[in-house]
């Protein structure tokens, strides 16, 4: 079997972009050792806010050509993006797996954060969407957090290196 890669990144969220393409390259190679196929072309999709996916149209268009299967990489969100939701009927299509996120996204805490383990709510004035990110300036480890988020409302709770909760909070959105 051949098979065309369509991957997303999302150009604005430079950190979530690079581990994004790592992960979908990782689903990707899993989907492979699963299904032996040979890739015969790859199509990087830098996601815009817009619905436009030119690469995602060229890559059906070579499916089509060379009798390919579409594997795509990813559906769920990039970064801030919105879930990719594929109608695709006019050419054979595959979907690599998700890859699970046992760590989250590891990035270094924005310079304006302050010491501690805190929440940090940056000011993106006429953004529609709103990062929030769990920094941790402390020299201890965080392990078990868990996000869980219903409606307006989001829980964030955390367990520290003992298994103790270490903190509770609910944060309006």
């Amino acid at each position: 079997m051949d098979v065309i890669v369509y991957y997303c990144i999302r150009p604005s969220d430079p950190s979530y972009s690079d581990q994004s393409l790592e992960e979908q390259r990782a689903a990707v190679q899993s989907w492979l050792t699963s299904h032996p196929a040979t890739i015969e072309a790859e199509y990087i999709e830098p996601e815009t806010d817009g619905f436009s996916r030119p690469h995602l149209r060229d890559a059906i268009e070579a499916c089509k050509q060379t009798g390919a299967t579409l594997l795509v990489a990813r559906t769920e969100a990039v970064g801030s993006g919105a879930p990719f939701s594929p109608r695709i009927t006019s050419v054979p299509v595959a979907f690599a797996p998700e890859t699970p996120r046992d760590r989250g996204y590891i990035i270094a805490a924005p310079g304006k954060a302050p010491t501690g383990i805190t929440l940090y709510f940056p000011d993106r004035g006429a953004m529609n969407v709103m990062p929030v990110f769990l920094c941790n300036r402390t020299d201890r480890t965080m392990r078990d957090i868990t996000v869980t988020t219903v409606g307006i409302t989001t829980h964030i709770s955390m367990s520290s290196p003992t298994g103790a909760p270490l903190s509770r909070r609910r944060i309006p959105r």
